[in-house]
């Protein structure tokens, strides 16, 4: 049933694929029974935001309008009734739905990491579908930083805010950024992960210039 949106999704970057049991993710309310969690992970997605324009008609967020679309493809060739419920309004219980999906743990910085691609992937988009679908999830996976032995991403963040007690010093980590020099642009803790492939530079830069315009919002709130 869902075989060819799969195929689909892949040829746009979004590679990440995982069908849910609805009712196992708490913090989804849905009328249908099944949920299709996507994801991206590599450098395919980034080429072929470039190849299909968005960033070229000068509107914002290129990247979830280009995930939306591919959402809404996927829906297409689906024969069941489906809704996007992300990207849109809201937020996604991204750690509920890593954990269910087998997608990763949490690492020091914060971030989902997962076992193969650490922490370059990232949630691009959640669909309900209004059928039983076969569910499709990665196998439980060790936790990759609890046999990493040297942490590189905690000696590498210049002001100490990865790897605390509490997970990541936000607030800490939001001041660096504001810093001329140092993590202005990318973060040096997130770089020095020895595990998975980083992005092309041109996307580290889109996506961090991304989440400190989000700190700015959630800081001056």
């Amino acid at each position: 049933m869902i075989d060819a949106g799969r195929a689909l999704l892949a040829g746009r970057g979004l590679g990440l694929f995982s069908v849910l049991r609805a009712d196992a993710v708490e913090s989804i309310d849905t009328p249908y029974p099944s949920l299709v969690l996507v994801g991206s992970a590599g450098p395919r997605m980034w080429a072929s935001i470039r190849e299909r324009g968005f960033f070229d008609d000068g509107q914002p967020d290129p990247v979830d309008r280009h995930a939306a679309a591919a959402l809404h493809e996927f829906c297409a060739t689906v024969p069941a009734a489906s809704q996007v419920l992300w990207p849109g309004d809201g937020i996604l219980p991204m750690r509920e739905l890593g954990r269910v999906a087998g997608w990763g743990h949490v690492s020091p910085i914060g971030l989902n990491i997962h076992p193969g691609h650490g922490l370059w992937h990232a949630f691009r988009g959640l669909i309900a579908v209004d059928a039983e679908l076969p569910e499709q999830q990665e196998p439980p996976s060790e936790h990759p930083c609890e046999r990493c032995d040297t942490k590189p991403c905690i000696a590498a963040c210049p002001v100490g805010a990865v790897g605390g007690p509490k997970g990541l010093a936000v607030r800490v980590c939001f001041d660096e950024r504001m810093r001329p020099g140092g993590c202005a642009s990318a973060c040096l803790a997130r770089a020095a992960c020895p595990v998975g492939t980083p992005y092309p530079d041109a996307e580290i830069g889109h996506h961090f210039a991304a989440a400190t315009r989000s700190l700015i919002r959630w800081f001056n709130r």
